[in-house]
């Protein structure tokens, strides 16, 4: 009897170890996964990724005369590698490397600066990058060297090739700013009293060739503006204007 007793009593434990075991939830299986290879979308280029200041130097000294100046220099480097790139960099250094030599002979001589001022502004639309340089002399004129870029294939751009990149045609655009320089040489100039050369200064001002020698560029809202010369018997005798065509 004792012996039935242990057997139904070992019995019943298993029964209830297979009981317990039948009611506990189920392990999970274990899945290990390799992770995707991220892929990181870039927003569109800004003209950062094009344009970065090339060199920059400020000067803050008193001349010989007691005049106080505080000027900064500073002009850009391209950052794409493309010929036409390299070859707008090797230009900017060329041409406005003399301009930090001659402040820093002219602080070192305590004279008055020649170039009061150097510097330049950009401006990215789509795949054209604007560059304007602007240099300041000390008695406040201005000159512009202009370069227009197109990022994508990193060639330089025209002022036919300019027209034709954002749908334009260049004659239209000359026909525009014959007409801009036209209307704003007669506001500052024609009813000026006793306008000394008045007619031929207004004629080299809207010449084919002035016209031609104009330097176009985008600004920031993607308007197409001009910069060329308009011709005066004041002061040196010709100035740089900055005219929107649209």
């Amino acid at each position: 009897m004792n012996i039935i007793k242990t057997i139904a009593a070992a019995l019943c434990a298993a029964a209830l170890c297979v009981l317990t075991a039948a009611c506990a939830p189920a392990p999970r299986a274990v899945v290990e996964t390799v992770p995707e290879e991220v892929v990181v979308i870039k927003p569109a280029s800004g003209k950062g990724n094009y344009i970065t200041v090339g060199r920059t130097e400020s000067y803050s000294y008193t001349d010989n005369t007691g005049n106080v100046y505080n000027a900064s220099y500073k002009i850009p480097q391209l950052t794409l590698e493309s010929e036409d790139a390299q070859a707008i960099n090797a230009e900017i250094n060329e041409k406005f490397a003399r301009d930090f030599a001659n402040a820093n002979n002219e602080i070192t001589a305590r004279n008055s600066l020649t170039c009061d001022a150097l510097d330049y502004e950009s401006h990215l639309n789509q795949n054209v990058l604007s560059i304007v340089i602007r240099r300041v002399y000390f008695s406040h004129a201005v000159d512009y060297t202009v370069y227009n870029l197109d990022v994508k294939t990193g060639t330089r751009l025209g002022s036919e090739e300019l027209c034709a990149e954002i749908g334009r045609r260049y004659s239209d655009v000359r026909r525009a700013l014959t007409e801009k320089l036209e209307e704003d040489y007669n506001t500052k100039y024609q009813t000026a009293s006793h306008p000394q050369n008045y007619e031929e200064n207004h004629r080299k001002t809207v010449s084919e060739d002035n016209v031609s020698d104009a330097a176009l560029f985008l600004d920031d809202n993607g308007a197409l503006n001009a910069i060329c010369k308009e011709y005066a018997n004041v002061g040196a005798g010709v100035f740089s204007v900055v005219l929107q065509l649209d």
